[in-house]
């Protein structure tokens, strides 16, 4: 139980990083979802509150369109 309490506070932590990385860059959910294939505003809506997984590709993706 432990582990599962740790890896749900580390998502969330990546998601407030995440959300706060697109709003500095000045782009939209809808923004992102047309930059990156396989991106919708819905699964950012999930990864950005901690609550939708997210493969390290796509987080490179996020921060290299976030700069």
């Amino acid at each position: 139980m432990a582990g599962e309490a740790g890896a749900t506070v580390r998502r969330r932590q990546l998601g407030a990083l995440l959300k706060r990385s697109r709003v500095t860059a000045g782009l939209s959910h809808d923004d992102v979802a047309g930059a990156m294939p396989g991106m919708s505003q819905p699964k950012l809506s999930r990864i950005e509150n901690g609550r939708g997984a997210i493969k390290p590709d796509e987080v490179r993706a996020l921060l290299a369109l976030y700069k």
